[in-house]
């Protein structure tokens, strides 16, 4: 959705955990975990493993849904003055 534009990330960063893992047994004490696929964005070719998916609007995962609704309105706002007919802007 980042990528392609069709969203607006708002909190922190993600961890940044784009590798899938899969653990394997070695003996009855140990075992081993490691990464067993990859996710590629076709668009950018990349990944976010070890960088996250940093957001366009950062704040602190708290405020994240206080701040998205704020946006949010702010966005219907905005598109209803664009979208409305005519007669409801009487």
């Amino acid at each position: 959705m980042k990528a392609k534009g069709r969203a607006t990330i708002i909190g922190d960063t993600t961890r940044g955990g784009a590798h899938h893992v899969d653990s394997f047994k070695i003996n009855d004490r140990f075992e081993i975990y490691l990464s067993t696929g990859k996710a590629v964005n076709p668009l950018t070719g990349a990944n976010w493993e070890g960088v996250g998916v940093i957001p366009d609007i950062v704040v602190p995962a708290e405020f994240a849904l206080d701040t998205a609704i704020v946006y949010a309105k702010k966005a219907a706002e905005k598109y209803s003055e664009i979208k409305s007919p005519s007669w409801m802007k009487l």
